[in-house]
């Protein structure tokens, strides 16, 4: 074999063992390779994959840092205690919040999150807000409707609106379910400062709209643990 031969070989076989060396005894000692990422066992929890699932009950005793969906968890039953906290009065509905604030305490009371997930937590109450609030609010009410006119739609729908107008300091009375006289005088009231005809006319919509109106003033409402 002439001595250009030999050479060649002993370059392609030291060239073929510096590549098993870098390859077997240096990747595993920290050093990363092209086309390869780092892995840890305290990595950050992952985004969901998709956004089917954008709230999720933290587990039980859970350990480690919250994901994204389940601070977000956390921001959506934080800012429906807050509304219901207004809402509340009777003894059905002081009874539920007092069940949603014990179980929000157990769940997610000791915090451990990455920002990031913060961030896409409060992104995505902040654009469920309404609906979060016009839910929070109907559960409140729901709760707090006395036992005696529960099945009566038309009762309900009057103490509805006295409990709002209520809210608002045009109905100085306890909700009773009643159109009485002080009921027709505070819708009145209500329609005139909304420049509306003075009917005193208690039906859906002016209860949808007595709630949007309570509702607006929780807009603004910071969120927050």
């Amino acid at each position: 074999m002439s001595r250009k031969a030999l050479a060649a070989c002993v370059v392609v076989i030291v060239l073929m063992l510096g590549s098993f060396l870098w390859t077997e005894l240096l990747s595993p000692h920290g050093m990363t390779l092209p086309n390869q990422t780092e892995t840890s066992g305290d990595s950050p929890h992952p985004l969901p994959a998709s956004t089917a699932e954008i709230y999720k009950k933290p587990p039980a005793g859970g350990k480690g840092n919250l994901t994204a969906s389940e601070l977000a968890w956390a921001l959506r039953e934080r800012l429906t205690l807050d509304i219901m906290a207004d809402l509340v009065e009777g003894r059905n509905g002081i009874a539920l919040y007092n069940e949603r604030t014990t179980q929000y305490n157990e769940l997610a009371g000791n915090f451990h999150y990455l920002e990031q997930d913060m961030r896409v937590a409060q992104k995505r109450v902040e654009e469920d807000r309404e609906k979060i609030a016009s839910v929070a609010a109907d559960e409140a009410l729901a709760a707090d409707v006395p036992d005696v006119i529960r099945t009566d739609r038309a009762a309900v729908r009057i103490w509805t609106a006295q409990k709002l107008l209520r809210e608002r300091g045009l109905y100085l009375s306890r909700p009773n379910g009643q159109a009485d006289r002080d009921t027709i005088y505070a819708v009145k009231t209500y329609q005139m400062q909304r420049g509306e005809p003075q009917t005193g006319e208690i039906d859906d919509k002016l209860v949808a709209q007595l709630k949007a109106d309570y509702l607006y003033g929780k807009r603004g409402m910071k969120i927050g643990f």
